[in-house]
C-alpha cells in the first residue's frame, strides 16, 4: 500500500486500535492521575490525525479522552501529550489543536522526551506504517529511573518484517498478501541487516529466516517464532507482556501483532481484557467478513488450558492470571478463567486460599474473583 493511500479511508483494523485506545486509556488516565504524578503521552507515528473519509485518528481520539480525564479528576497532576510526525506534520497542525506536535524522526525525538522526563508516568504508543524505523534501543529507555511507571503499546509488522529480510538476505518467499512499508533498496535511508538487528534487539530473526529458507518451517511459523523472541526481549524491559494476532478473514499468517508492556499487573490483565472486548465488539459489526484475534481453525478450552497453567505451589490469582495469558495467548476473559477456577475448586483439582477466611458475616469466604480488593485469593494445582 502506498503510505499516501493510507488516509484515504480508515480500514477496519485501524478501528480495532482506536477501540482499544477508547476502553483502555480512560481507565488508565483515571488510575494514574491519581498517583498524583504527571504523566506523557507519546505517539511515535501520529498520522494526519484525520481521515479523508472524516474519521478521527488516534491523535484526536486520545486528546478528546485526556480532556475528559483531566475534567474528571480530583489530581492536581497534569497529563502532557507528544504526538510526532515527520511527513505529514503539517496535516496534523490542521486537524489537531491540542498537545504538542513535534515534527521530526520517531528515532530522535522520542529520546529526547525520555531523556527530559522526572519522575513521571509514560504511555508510549508506536503505530508505525512500516518497520523500518523501530528501535528496540528506545524501548529500553524505558527503564529509565527517571520514569515513575511505563506502559507500551506497539503495533509489530512482524511479517512485513520477515518479508523485508527475505529481500535483504536474498531468500525467495511465498507471495503472501500483507500491508506494509516497502523498500527497494535504493531510497534515502535504505534498510539494511545492522538496521534490522537493531529492530529485532538481536539477529536472532537471520536463523529462524534459514530455516525458512530450508522449507523446516513455513512463513506463519517463521512469524510466530519472530513475535515470541521479540516479546521475550521485551520481558526484559517490562515484567508483563503480551501479544495478539491481528487477522482479517481468514489470512494464513496475521496482517500485525498488537504488543502490550507493563510493569504493574493491574494495567496488564485491563488490556487483555480490553483486547478482548473490540474484537468481540467488531465480530459483530463484521460478520460477514471476519475480523478476529487469534487463528480460526484453533480449538479453545478454557478449563483445559487454564489447568495446563497452573502448578503446584500457590500463586496469587492475579499472577495465575497474567500466566495464562502470557502462555497461552489472549483468549479467555476474566469471567471464563474465573469460572474455570470455581469449576475446578467443585471437582477438588486444585486448592484455593482466601485471606480473610471467613466473610463479614462469620460465613466460610467463596470469593474467587481475579480483580477482588476484598481477598486476598491464592490458587495451586492438587
Amino acid at each position: 500500500m502506498n503510505k499516501k493511500n493510507f488516509f484515504l479511508k480508515k480500514k477496519k483494523w485501524s478501528h480495532y486500535k482506536d477501540m482499544l485506545l477508547k476502553k483502555y486509556l480512560p481507565v488508565y488516565f483515571s488510575k494514574i492521575l491519581a498517583t498524583n504524578r504527571n504523566t506523557i503521552y507519546i505517539d511515535g507515528f501520529a498520522g494526519k490525525g484525520k481521515f479523508e473519509d472524516g474519521e478521527d485518528g488516534s491523535p484526536i481520539i486520545v486528546s478528546n479522552i485526556i480532556d475528559e480525564a483531566l475534567i474528571k479528576t480530583k489530581s492536581n497532576a497534569k497529563i502532557a501529550s507528544y504526538f510526532i510526525e515527520y511527513e505529514f506534520a503539517e496535516e496534523l497542525k490542521h486537524n489537531l489543536n491540542k498537545g504538542e506536535i513535534v515534527s521530526g524522526d520517531y528515532k530522535v525525538e522520542v529520546p529526547k522526551i525520555i531523556n527530559s522526563l522526572n519522575n513521571n508516568n509514560v504511555f508510549l504508543y508506536v503505530d508505525p506504517f512500516g518497520i523500518k524505523h523501530l528501535r528496540f534501543d528506545i524501548f529500553n529507555m524505558l527503564k529509565n529511573t527517571r520514569i515513575s511507571s511505563a506502559e507500551l503499546l506497539l503495533n509489530l509488522n512482524a511479517f512485513g518484517f520477515l518479508r523485508e529480510g527475505c529481500r535483504l538476505l536474498k531468500i525467495p518467499q511465498d507471495d503472501i498478501g500483507n500491508e506494509y512499508e516497502v523498500d527497494d533498496g535504493k531510497s534515502e535511508g535504505a534498510n539494511s541487516i545492522d538496521n534490522m538487528n537493531s529492530i529485532a534487539d538481536g539477529d536472532y530473526w537471520i536463523e529462524i529466516l534459514d530455516e525458512y529458507k530450508k522449507k523446516h518451517i513455513d512463513m506463519k511459523q517463521a512469524e510466530s517464532r519472530f513475535v515470541n523472541k521479540y516479546m521475550n526481549r521485551l520481558r526484559g524491559v517490562f515484567k508483563y507482556v503480551l501479544s495478539v494476532p491481528i487477522r482479517t478473514g481468514e489470512e494464513n499468517v496475521p496482517k500485525y501483532s498488537m504488543i502490550f508492556g507493563s510493569n504493574n499487573i493491574d494495567g496488564f490483565l485491563l488490556m487483555a481484557d480490553t483486547m478482548l472486548f473490540c474484537d468481540n465488539e467488531l465480530k459483530v459489526s463484521n460478520n460477514n467478513n471476519r475480523f478476529f484475534l487469534f487463528d480460526y481453525l484453533e480449538k479453545l478450552n478454557c478449563k483445559e488450558d487454564v489447568l495446563k497453567c497452573l502448578s503446584n505451589e500457590f500463586v496469587l490469582i492475579k499472577e495465575f492470571c497474567s500466566n495464562v495469558y502470557q502462555n497461552v495467548g489472549v483468549k479467555y476473559s476474566h469471567k471464563e478463567i474465573e469460572k474455570s477456577l470455581r469449576e475446578l475448586e467443585l471437582e477438588g483439582e486444585i486448592t484455593v486460599l482466601r485471606d480473610p477466611e471467613y466473610t463479614r458475616t462469620n460465613r466460610k469466604a467463596k470469593a474467587l474473583t481475579i480483580m477482588n480488593q476484598d481477598y486476598i485469593i491464592k490458587v495451586k494445582r492438587n
